[in-house]
């Protein structure tokens, strides 16, 4: 459920009902630095959700940071946002997109969305030396008429410092996270 395979044929795959449809929870056109959303975090593919708010933390030409506000304590700064924004935009993006071409844009933002949420951190069980830094799933391409745990946008999900490991034990540190968020970030992408 974590990674497609393959891309999908054309826009018209997608199953979008926007104007007078459901609702939908990534908010049209690119939001502001502070602007929050609800997005549905559930590792169910359609239902049930699991709804988290997230704030915009820094808004890049190709990409979007959110931060889960249920995240641990101690997150990234401001200036480590506007960062990773700023490799993303001019590192990952042209690699990725040169590739594979760029995504759809179903949620008129022209970005993709990155959710730093602990939700991803849960992903790893207790006491273990492995780790989950990141997923994209592919029912967040597909409009709440036809997965109501949609999203409706492209977005993937990240790993989030958590360096008193409130999440199963597991202390992931500021530095680690910023270490692996990068790579994360072009993998998740290229789905």
């Amino acid at each position: 459920p974590y990674h497609s395979a393959g891309r999908l044929a054309s826009p018209s795959a997608l199953v979008r009902t926007r104007s007078g449809g459901p609702r939908h929870n990534i908010t049209d056109g690119v939001p502001v630095v502070g602007a929050t959303m609800s997005l549905n975090v559930s590792q169910s593919f359609c239902t049930p959700t699991d709804m988290r708010t997230g704030t915009v933390k820094a808004v890049g030409t190709h990409i979007i940071l959110m931060e889960d506000n249920s995240n641990p304590s101690g997150g990234f700064s401001t200036a480590q946002y506007d960062s990773i924004a700023a490799t993303f935009d001019t590192l990952v993006f042209p690699a990725v997109a040169g590739e594979f071409g760029a995504p759809f844009d179903i949620d008129s933002n022209s970005r993709v969305i990155a959710l730093y949420t602990a939700a991803v951190n849960d992903l790893t069980p207790p006491a273990s030396s492995s780790y989950v830094g990141g997923f994209f799933y592919s029912r967040d391409l597909f409009s709440t008429g036809s997965c109501a745990g949609s999203n409706e946008g492209e977005m993937f999900y990240m790993l989030v410092p958590d360096s008193t490991g409130v999440v199963n034990g597991n202390s992931r540190t500021k530095s680690f996270v910023l270490q692996v968020t990068v790579g994360t970030i072009a993998h998740e992408y290229q789905h």
